[in-house]
């Protein structure tokens, strides 16, 4: 699960929105005293499920592909932002094709009414698409007062995307590299596929350091008023940690 803590709803309590590899999107009301209700799949305006485009039918039990949706994607990694600057939170979606989704709340902070359909995440004239497993994050990282959108990736780096827009739906740049997690170097070797193909992946020397599939975390960290970094991953010994990259 992606987790992600924040006042969803506008009521002054945490909430938690999480998405899943089987595609869909949870929300988890904040009760009094800390704790939560149970954990309910969202809904576009409609009553339909919110996913990417691909999920898990568990009546069928297969992977089930809705294209009018959007992308091929599943494996959410939701974040909840207000991308429009109308004041209430809509859902920015990274998935494991690298793709970026929006889908916009089309009713209130206190009463969402989501759309049917993710629109596609661009910078410059073209869609964001990564490697794969795209995890957006969203902070001021240039301190110019306007929120900016990094994204991580399969490949282990992390994308700045810097956001030129004043006021309303963010215009981003074409990204910047911010760092390259191998300095060692990479190896490259080749897994087959399901459908009998051959995939090239390239993976670190480094063992001592995050490696593909990475979830981050920005923010200023040990409050020196610069965006620091938290990735959560797994080295290539398949060891889970949580490595701090402080800024200069």
């Amino acid at each position: 699960m992606s987790p992600q803590v924040v006042d969803f709803d506008g009521d002054g309590k945490p909430d938690i929105i999480g998405g899943t590899f089987e595609g869909f999107v949870y929300f988890i009301q904040g009760k009094e005293n800390g704790l939560f209700e149970e954990p309910r799949k969202m809904k576009d305006r409609n009553g339909n499920l919110i996913h990417l485009g691909m999920f898990w039918d568990y009546k069928d039990r297969k992977w089930t592909t809705d294209k009018t949706i959007g992308t091929n994607d599943h494996g959410v990694y939701p974040l909840a932002v207000d991308w429009d600057g109308d004041g209430d939170m809509d859902l920015l979606f990274g998935g494991t094709g690298g793709s970026l989704g929006i889908r916009l709340n089309e009713g209130t902070r206190e009463k969402a009414r989501f759309s049917e359909k993710n629109s596609p995440v661009t910078a410059g004239k073209n869609p964001i698409k990564l490697r794969g497993w795209a995890s957006p994050s969203i902070a001021d990282w240039d301190g110019d007062g306007r929120w900016d959108l990094l994204c991580a990736d399969s490949s282990g780096r992390l994308f700045f995307y810097r956001n030129l827009s004043k006021e309303g739906v963010p215009v981003f740049e074409e990204p910047e590299t911010v760092f390259l997690k191998h300095p060692t170097g990479l190896i490259e070797r080749e897994k087959k596929l399901e459908n009998g193909k051959v995939e090239k992946r390239r993976y670190s020397h480094d063992y001592g350091r995050p490696s593909e599939y990475i979830k981050l975390a920005v923010g200023d960290v040990n409050n020196d008023g610069k965006m620091d970094v938290i990735v959560g991953a797994w080295d290539q010994k398949k060891k889970g940690h949580l490595w701090l990259f402080s800024r200069k």
